[in-house]
């Protein structure tokens, strides 16, 4: 039942092989990423499979890769935190949904920051045990997906109030549009009843003033 009635979906690409071996298949990159140490990377590669994806690629926007992956047949070589921002603002719902697919694989290509320290620094061996340990416990892992979430977070409240948002609506954390319930209007209601109870009390008040000053 569960076959004829769910669509099966196809296995993922994950690596430059999976690529290669597909019939057919085609892949680019932004014009961007193609310099320096990324190119020489490719360019000098001993593996024939890493030179034949650098042969077959395309130079294209980041925008266009992203509307071609969609279109099927095609994958973009890109940086993983860089095009997870953008498909995390723009391609995801507030559920978590998503139509594209991001590679488990990472390709490590180039080292994009240093520490400098003077040499025959005496905490030199301590800092680089410290370093390994945060690594290891996954301590900058979860830093960079901190960073990434909230970069993702003041995207979308950016292209909220770009957009042509009717003023006074609500807007949450994630820069999406509420629609107003009972929990964002409970405050009102209690006024209200706060200003009933005290002008129920003054008639009540008023009332018993008016009986004890009449005479009988």
């Amino acid at each position: 039942m569960a076959h004829l009635t769910v669509q099966g979906r196809s296995r993922p690409l994950e690596s430059f092989e999976d690529l290669v071996n597909q019939p057919s298949w085609k892949w680019g990159t932004d014009p961007w990423l193609m310099t320096e140490s990324v190119a020489e990377y490719f360019e000098k590669h001993p593996n024939p499979v890493v030179k034949q994806v650098f042969h077959k690629m395309e130079l294209l926007k980041v925008d266009e890769g992203l509307k071609k992956v969609l279109a099927g047949g095609f994958s973009l070589v890109i940086l993983k935190n860089y095009v997870t921002v953008i498909v995390e603002t723009r391609y995801t719902d507030a559920r978590g949904d998503t139509p594209f697919f991001i590679s488990n694989k990472e390709i490590p290509v180039l080292a994009a920051f240093g520490w400098g320290i003077r040499k025959g620094a005496l905490f030199h061996l301590r800092f680089r045990q410290l370093t390994s340990y945060l690594e290891a416990a996954g301590i900058i892992n979860y830093w960079t997906k901190d960073v990434i979430a909230r970069r993702v977070r003041k995207e979308r409240k950016a292209a909220m109030l770009d957009s042509n948002t009717i003023p006074g609506d609500v807007i949450d954390d994630e820069g999406n549009q509420v629609v107003l319930s009972l929990d964002h209007m409970q405050g009102a209601f209690y006024m209200l009843l706060v200003g009933c109870g005290v002008a129920f009390v003054t008639l009540l008040g008023e009332n018993l003033a008016h009986c004890c000053s009449t005479p009988l």
